[in-house]
């Protein structure tokens, strides 16, 4: 036993984070998707098993890929870099996650502002994928990502904006204060993109 601990520690092994962040970013992108589709049949109750599935899916992959951090000696690039871009994508979702619940919660029923919100996520984190996916081979050619990431990211926060001005002239306060809680949860997803990009790039800065 105490042979194999040496073993360990000498050759510890040895986990390709590129492909596991890029698989948490697909994952969490095929999440939202699911999410739109929901919102276009709330009373699908398959569709709405389908985000929580994929949210505990996600989960998993993120608790692995942090035990893989802790065993692991070496690493591409700064781990807590790793870390931190890996629980900022999983904040993604967890509030994607929230705002299918609190539609639920409140009894609210989609609207264009709640659709193009999700719509803009779901553009964001393909983008997201698509410069985790050649990040390993060509870090400055990723970092064409990040403006349109940080363009999905500001039309989130235009769209909120835009729904709190229709909310402010509704005269049912009661909505107007359900529907808020709604589009803040999107407007939180979009928060966690945005702080995504911000560590995706500072791992560019790194890498180049």
């Amino acid at each position: 036993m105490h042979n194999k601990k040496l073993i360990d520690k000498l050759f510890p092994p040895n986990y390709d984070f590129y492909e596991i962040l890029i698989k948490q970013a697909e994952l969490t992108n095929k999440g939202i998707n699911a999410l739109l589709k929901w919102l276009s049949d709330t009373n699908n109750q398959d569709k709405y098993y389908n985000v929580l599935k994929l949210a505990d899916d996600a989960d998993t992959l993120r608790i692995d890929m942090e035990k893989k951090l802790i065993q692991s000696f070496i690493t591409p690039f700064d781990r807590q870099d790793i870390y931190t871009i890996s629980k900022s994508i999983d904040k993604i979702f967890d509030y994607s996650k929230s705002t299918i619940e609190s539609m639920l919660d409140y009894t609210i029923e989609c609207d264009d502002i709640i659709l193009s919100m999700v719509e803009e996520l779901s553009k964001g984190t393909v983008e997201l994928t698509h410069a985790l996916s050649i990040l390993k081979e060509n870090p400055l050619k990723s970092e064409e990502f990040v403006r349109p990431m940080r363009e999905k990211e500001n039309s989130i926060e235009k769209l909120y904006r835009k729904g709190m001005c229709i909310l402010f002239n509704n005269s049912d306060t009661m909505e107007a204060l359900k529907r808020r809680e709604v589009y803040h949860h999107i407007k939180d997803a979009g928060k966690c993109l945005g702080d995504t990009i911000d560590v995706f790039h500072k791992i560019v800065v790194r890498l180049v």
